[in-house]
């Protein structure tokens, strides 16, 4: 295994602007084979605090979420509001389509636009379609391949396949020692040959899981990295402060006692002011206990 690592083939121009409200933005063009000269061109906005998504904020692959949601390639996983990414969950085929046909809208038509079998009813048609289009899928039942499988989740193996075809890409040595048995070795090495991947492994980084369904972040890092976008890291998300109150519970209003009681009734001053105290609230000083008014009850007791 080569001790150096990858080199990318594919090259990125970054330059900054002013956007409205003297808000920056940032821009690129991307050299990607089969690209028109400005075809690569997008606008990346600066990410809002904590991000453009919910739950990803503990993602290691951020970065390159916020890059490639900027670059308009993602919009969230939860129609409408998308406000989650879903970064765990793996990728279908049919989302695979939509990705690419977002972030590489100009390559090439090679093709007729064939809808599969599979795929008339999907979301993801006209995506599909267009990868036909552009030489990128063959399907996915060799050798009649009137079928995408859609639903399916796309292994990190045909991701490769997948990217190098849109990207022109070739060669590549043996980076990974997982790869050898696989149909899709060649895809893997050029893609790590061109710095788009860097193994299943961290920190070692000597396999690819080939077979391992490939997950949305994963995806972003892949994109990010091919489309030669800098990861844009979020300033951090406010924190929340919550409040607790303190409910205070009265209690019970006491049943009425009437004029029920004497001074010669209590035992002592303190157990007669106690009884006035208690009732006095709710019913004034209904026992009369209180001779002057003053608020305090059954003055002849205290000697």
């Amino acid at each position: 295994m080569p001790n150096a690592g990858p080199t990318s083939k594919l090259t990125a121009i970054p330059w900054v602007r002013k956007g409205g409200c003297n808000e920056p933005t940032i821009s690129f063009r991307v050299g990607i084979p089969g690209l028109a000269a400005d075809g690569g061109q997008r606008r990346l906005r600066r990410a809002a605090p904590g991000g453009t998504f919910r739950d990803d904020d503990a993602s290691v692959h951020q970065g390159n979420i916020e890059a490639i949601a900027a670059a308009g390639i993602t919009r969230g996983c939860n129609p409408p509001d998308n406000d989650l990414f879903c970064p765990d969950e793996p990728v279908s085929r049919g989302q695979m389509a939509a990705f690419l046909h977002r972030a590489l809208p100009d390559l090439p038509v090679v093709g007729e636009r064939v809808v599969f079998v599979d795929s008339v009813d999907s979301v993801f048609a006209e995506d599909i379609a267009w990868l036909v289009s552009v030489g990128v899928t063959r399907g996915c039942n060799p050798p009649k391949n009137d079928r995408f499988c859609p639903e399916e989740s796309v292994t990190r193996g045909q991701m490769a396949a997948f990217l190098v075809r849109a990207l022109g890409l070739s060669g590549g040595g043996a980076w990974f020692t997982d790869t050898a048995g696989s149909v899709f070795a060649g895809d893997i090495a050029a893609l790590a040959d061109a710095g788009i991947t860097r193994g299943c492994n961290p920190p070692r980084n000597d396999r690819f899981c080939p077979d391992d369904p490939v997950t949305r972040e994963q995806m972003a890092s892949f994109l990010s990295r091919a489309l030669g976008l800098d990861p844009i890291e979020p300033p951090a998300r406010p924190t929340t402060t919550t409040t607790t109150s303190t409910t205070t519970t009265q209690p019970a209003k006491p049943p009425y006692p009437g004029d029920s009681k004497n001074c010669d009734d209590f035992d002592s001053w303190e157990e007669a002011q106690a009884w006035f105290e208690y009732y006095y609230p709710y019913y004034g000083d209904v026992a009369k206990l209180d001779g002057n008014n003053d608020g305090i009850a059954c003055e002849s007791l205290r000697r």
